[in-house]
C-alpha cells in the first residue's frame, strides 16, 4: 500500500477490501477521540453517543441505546451507570414499567455536553478528516450509512 507508514509490508488483497478500509478508519477515529476528546474529559465514545441520543430524546430507554449505536445491552447499563455517578444523566424507572429504566440528561450533563460538542466541532473534526475535503466529507457522510442500514 501506497503512503502507507509500513511502506515495506505487503498487503496482497486487503486493499481491495472494504472492510480493511471500514477497521483501519475507525482505529483512526478512535486514535483521534481518545487523545482529544477521551482523555480530556475521561469519556468513551460510546459514552457521548449515549449523551446525545439522551439529550435529543429525553425518556430514552437503554435498550433503545443499545440497538441504535449496535452495542450490547450489558455495555450500555456500565456505560450509563458511569455518566450517571459522575451527575450527567438520571435513570429513573418507568412510571407504567417498573423494569423499564428511562434516561434523562441532567443540567450538568446539558452544560458537558455542549462543551464536548464544541471541542469535537473545532478540534475533532479538523483533525480526523484534515486530509479530506469537504465535499469527500459530505460523501462519506452520505454513502457510509449504506452499508449498516
Amino acid at each position: 500500500m501506497k503512503n502507507s507508514p509500513l511502506n515495506d509490508i505487503d498487503y496482497g488483497d486487503l486493499p481491495n477490501h472494504l472492510g480493511f478500509h471500514i477497521r483501519r478508519t475507525y482505529t483512526a477515529y478512535l486514535r483521534v477521540f481518545t487523545t482529544l476528546v477521551g482523555r480530556r474529559f475521561a469519556l468513551k465514545s460510546q459514552q457521548y453517543s449515549i449523551l446525545v441520543l439522551t439529550k435529543h430524546n429525553p425518556g430514552i430507554t437503554p435498550s433503545a441505546i443499545a440497538s441504535a449505536i449496535e452495542v450490547k445491552r450489558s455495555l450500555i447499563a456500565v456505560l450509563t451507570e458511569d455518566l450517571r455517578q459522575r451527575g450527567f444523566i438520571n435513570i429513573k424507572t418507568s412510571a407504567t414499567d417498573g423494569r423499564e429504566k428511562r434516561l434523562h440528561l441532567t443540567k450538568k450533563g446539558h452544560t458537558f455536553i455542549d462543551e464536548v460538542r464544541q471541542l469535537l466541532l473545532t478540534e475533532f473534526g479538523p483533525a480526523l478528516a484534515k486530509k479530506l475535503s469537504a465535499n469527500e466529507i459530505a460523501t462519506l457522510n452520505k454513502i457510509l450509512p449504506k452499508i449498516y442500514s
